[in-house]
């Protein structure tokens, strides 16, 4: 096994395209669908923001050079970014969900993120990261042949040679993205290299944060969300009405 001694390849304009893609996604994005449908309560959002998520990361990555795959494991569906020069392949994840994944005391449900990290098998944990301490036998070779099944499924979309895979997480605090981090995980999901991505992330002054009344607590399981200065509370009755009834009045 080897170190990652090298940087993630990624062009700066490229890392900014996939956090803009992610906060655009769980915050204009929603934000829009909220008010086109007059929406009163918001039971769907936690989802939906990854479909608009997606679909961002789908459009921002229509270019040459690159191939973004839709994933589809279970009920679940996920975007994948192929970069074809360096043959690096990314996907996308909550922090909070990677730390959960990492912190399994096994694992008799493959997770893509295990497949994929397969990709990585000849990295070795950084020696300045804490290696977790596992009760799991990764040599467990009915395991690998699952994973590695499901590593094929994913792969046989792309058109190329894939050489790593990196895991792109993110954390949010009142609904607002408050940390980028990528990773090269290895098949322990131990961390054989991370990047702080946090620059790349631009606050919208635009915005405010969202009363905890009308979206529920914060949850670090959301990527964040904002709402823009002049959307009102459409926890309020008497505020949604009037709104209804400016939007009739522009319509005449």
């Amino acid at each position: 096994m080897q170190n990652f001694n090298s940087f993630i390849p990624l062009n700066d304009d490229y890392k900014s395209s996939i956090i803009r893609a992610v906060s655009n996604g769980a915050n204009k994005d929603i934000l829009d669908f909220i008010m086109e449908y007059s929406l009163e309560t918001t039971n769907c959002i936690h989802f939906l923001k990854w479909d608009f998520v997606n679909k961002n990361i789908l459009r921002e990555f229509d270019i040459d050079g690159f191939q973004c795959l839709k994933m589809k494991r279970g009920m679940w569906t996920g975007v994948l970014i192929y970069d074809e020069q360096t043959k690096f392949l990314y996907c996308l994840m909550n922090q909070k969900r990677f730390s959960q994944l990492q912190e399994r005391n096994n694992r008799n449900s493959i997770h893509y993120i295990d497949a994929l990290a397969l990709l990585n098998k000849r990295f070795k944990p950084d020696p300045k990261e804490y290696e977790q301490i596992s009760v799991f036998n990764y040599t467990d070779i009915p395991w690998e042949s699952k994973a590695e099944d499901i590593l094929k499924d994913i792969l046989q979309q792309i058109n190329g040679e894939v050489n790593c895979f990196s895991l792109i997480s993110f954390t949010s605090k009142k609904y607002e993205i408050t940390s980028a981090t990528a990773y090269i995980p290895t098949v322990r999901l131990d961390i054989a290299h991370e990047e702080d991505w946090n620059e790349f992330i631009v606050p919208d002054y635009g915005t405010i944060n969202i009363v905890n009344n009308y979206m529920g607590q914060d949850d670090e399981n959301d990527l964040g969300l904002k709402i823009r200065s002049n959307i009102i509370s459409l926890n309020d009755e008497n505020n949604v009405k009037i709104k209804k009834e400016q939007e009739e009045i522009k319509k005449e």
